[in-house]
């Protein structure tokens, strides 16, 4: 009965053994393991053999340390391969991006023009053919005239409805890239304007009280982060000064028992103590309700 061949020489090898589970294993058919010379050369660097890819936490490099030095230099091989193919992935990404910024920026440039020159050539359009009665010009120069004429008039209309429309999609992409641009310099310079939860709400709080106070709809859709900004600030201190028009008056001396007793050194030092209690409030703690308390105390001190 013949003996398996495998019996024969022995237990299998690593590179065997990786080829029997699966082909796509198989190291490459050189005079040394995955990843060329690094196996010899680096069999110091750590208790298996070679050091664990960058990057791994502690029980990865743990489980790296583990592993035959064969399958060490595989792993590498394989790990180190995969970071140069997201590495090139990520400056695709960038190049893709840095030429679309760059074509936006050639869109709002397109979009200028066409609306500086489009208006004059719908203007001498329109001088030039009015609006025609081809039956008129017919009897006039003839079919064969007519023919051409309308022919004409009809690709100048067509070549100015063309330029119309790649003007409208102009502004369109070039507003697409102002906003995206503004969104970005919102995060940075009101935080509190841009969170996803609640900005949304913020902004269209503030975009309802510019329309109120006479803006129009094209001047909120030009709007910038840093105006945006503004026009929230103002907006807070229009509804602060509103609720202090709004409260009732604060009861006299002789309807109330006075919260702070009079200061040794006179009667003017208790209503300063007053107020300077409320400045230091407001600045530890920012809120709209401390400024009012403010403006209220320092309205009613002498």
């Amino acid at each position: 009965m013949p003996q398996d061949p495998a019996a024969e020489r022995g237990a299998l090898s690593i590179d065997e053994a990786l080829t029997a589970l699966d082909p796509r294993l198989r190291p490459d058919d050189d005079d040394g393991p995955p990843g060329g010379d690094a196996s010899a050369g680096d069999a110091d660097d750590g208790p298996g053999g070679l050091a664990a890819p960058p990057g791994w936490d502690e029980d990865g490099q743990a489980r790296f340390a583990d592993l035959p030095p064969d399958l060490q230099a595989y792993v590498s091989q394989r790990e180190s391969a995969r970071t140069q193919q997201a590495a090139e992935a990520n400056r695709q990404a960038a190049d893709v991006h840095r030429r679309a910024h760059e074509d936006l920026s050639q869109v709002q440039v397109l979009a200028d023009q066409l609306g500086q020159v489009l208006p004059d050539l719908v203007q001498i359009h329109h001088s030039r053919w009015g609006d025609p009665d081809w039956e008129a010009v017919m009897e006039q120069y003839g079919p064969e005239e007519a023919f051409r004429l309308k022919a004409q008039h009809e690709r100048e209309t067509a070549g100015l409805q063309a330029a119309a429309q790649a003007r409208a999609q102009a502004e369109a992409l070039a507003h697409r890239k102002f906003v995206a641009d503004e969104s970005e310099k919102l995060k940075t310079i009101a935080p509190h304007l841009s969170d996803p939860d609640k900005g949304p709400q913020r902004r269209r709080e503030v975009g309802e009280y510019l329309l109120q106070a006479g803006f129009t709809p094209d001047i909120l859709r030009a709007i910038s982060a840093q105006e945006l900004h503004i026009a929230h600030k103002a907006m807070l201190w229009d509804q602060a000064q509103s609720r202090l028009k709004t409260q009732p008056p604060r009861p006299g001396p002789a309807d109330r028992t006075p919260q702070v007793r009079p200061a040794a050194g006179g009667a003017g030092a208790s209503p300063q103590r007053g107020l300077d209690s409320l400045i230091r409030r407001l600045g530890e703690s920012g809120r709209i309700d401390d400024a009012v308390a403010l403006l209220q105390a320092r309205r009613k001190a002498p």
